[in-house]
């Protein structure tokens, strides 16, 4: 959920967001690793950690630090809905199962 005034972005607006240039950065920081996508254009950044997700069936934590999911508001069905996901080398759109633990980045509504 989203605090007021900022919302999930629909699947068109992670549908542009493929069009920015972005990189894979693995970074370490107080012996902690940070892997992550950073999305760059123009003076616009978008930085979306590589969290995994957990799965629907037992609630186990996978592909922390290899892939990154992120839902969008754009639902499909009862038990699917659109998202982005990415790794080291695919950035892409498309629909999962609504009872997979996916991550949420919340946007300003303007």
């Amino acid at each position: 959920m989203c605090p007021v005034g900022w919302r999930i972005p629909t699947i068109e607006e992670w549908d542009r967001l493929l069009k920015f240039d972005s990189k894979w950065e693995e970074k370490k920081i107080d012996n902690r690793l940070f892997v992550s996508r950073l999305f760059v254009s123009g003076n616009d950044t978008i930085f979306l950690p590589a969290a995994g997700y957990r799965d629907g069936d037992d609630g186990v934590l996978l592909l922390k630090d290899v892939s990154g999911y992120y839902w969008s508001n754009t639902g499909r069905y009862d038990n699917e809905a659109s998202g982005l996901s990415f790794d080291k080398d695919t950035i892409q759109t498309g629909v999962q199962r609504k009872k997979n633990g996916f991550s949420v980045h919340c946007v300003e509504d303007k």
